[in-house]
């Protein structure tokens, strides 16, 4: 079953949505709270947020929950309040499917904190083409989707120490997969268990260019394995 609703809600302290399984609510309306405010978002359904407008102060998807950004601005403005600030997520059992934005103006930056707890094991379903600049933190384990021929990477995942995943859902395996390390902070992944599955390319490029770093080009990690 589906609600659909493109009415304004406004998130006075917590909202709690515990979608049943093969449930889904659609909401295209504006999202607005205090930066105090909070999204749970459990069970095994789905959530999706399809308005420009989603201010709201942390967010968690737990126990199965799916939460979807329906749309290129949505991915933008996930408890964008301005001057930087932004909601972090916690995965705790959980998946954060971003709009598959086709284009680098259509996607913008991401900048939200992804935590992944101790004990979890989360999905995080990111754009064609987009730059992530976020943190990563939390010792659980995360499978992360690169549909698209490149994602560009320039945050800060040194604070995660836990199980990564990395498929390439790209159409054509051949043409995609590749995710790019942008910058020295992103390149320390001292902690993680890397696994990459079949067509999966890990560069460490300079600025996004595509071309190979020739400055402090050193990519630390804990253990790799896969077939990548």
């Amino acid at each position: 079953s589906q609600m659909v609703t493109n009415r304004q809600l406004t998130i006075q302290n917590n909202l709690q949505v515990d979608c049943a399984a093969n449930t889904s609510i659609l909401i295209s309306g504006a999202v607005g709270g205090a930066k105090t405010s909070s999204l749970d978002v459990t069970g095994a359904g789905r959530l999706t947020l399809a308005n420009q407008y989603a201010q709201v102060g942390t967010v968690t998807v737990r126990n199965g929950g799916t939460l979807v950004l329906g749309t290129a601005e949505a991915n933008l403005s996930l408890g964008n309040f301005g001057n930087g600030a932004t909601a972090p997520v916690s995965l705790n059992n959980g998946t954060l499917a971003m709009y598959n934005a086709s284009t680098y103006d259509e996607a913008g930056t991401f900048i939200n904190t992804i935590d992944v707890p101790e004990g979890a094991y989360s999905y995080w379903k990111l754009p064609s083409r987009s730059t992530v600049n976020n943190k990563l933190t939390g010792s659980g384990t995360i499978e992360i989707s690169l549909p698209g021929a490149r994602l560009d990477l320039t945050g800060d995942w040194s604070a995660f120490g836990g199980k990564m995943i990395l498929h390439n859902t790209n159409s054509k395996p051949e043409n995609g997969g590749e995710m790019r390390l942008n910058s020295a902070s992103i390149r320390d992944l001292s902690n993680v268990e890397l696994h990459l599955n079949d067509n999966v390319k890990v560069r460490v490029t300079g600025s996004g260019d595509g071309k190979e770093s020739t400055v402090n080009n050193t990519f630390k990690f804990g253990a790799l394995s896969g077939t990548g």
